[in-house]
């Protein structure tokens, strides 16, 4: 017999599912019943991308850039170099926003690559 999965596990897979077949509403409303679930750091971060990702695509670009700040400093403070580059591929794939809502990610990225030159 398996391992019994949990609904609070079920619903972080529902927020990675949803986020990457665009369903925003789905992925948001996931990702809120999953945060209060014990995961590892490494796997907080990587379900804080997908949240920003589904931010996106709900429109608001904002909280999806403060969400990926978030998940950045997680993956660095860890070492997690998996993070930090999903983190990396969400600004890639944002192309061009407002500076406004990208001006600390885009910092913390261009700063986090001077200190590893």
């Amino acid at each position: 017999m398996g391992v019994p999965l949990r609904t609070d596990k079920i619903a972080v897979h529902r927020t990675v599912a949803a986020s990457r077949l665009r369903m925003a509403g789905m992925a948001v409303a996931a990702y809120e019943r999953s945060a209060g679930t014990t995961r590892t750091p490494k796997q907080a971060a990587a379900a804080a991308v997908e949240h920003a990702r589904a931010l996106v695509a709900a429109d608001d670009v904002e909280q999806a850039c403060r969400v990926a700040v978030d998940a950045y400093d997680a993956g660095r403070a860890i070492g997690s170099e998996r993070a930090r580059q999903a983190v990396r591929d969400f600004r890639a794939g944002l192309g061009s926003v407002p500076a406004r809502f990208t001006c600390e990610l885009d910092d913390r990225l261009h700063n986090s690559y001077l200190e590893d030159a």
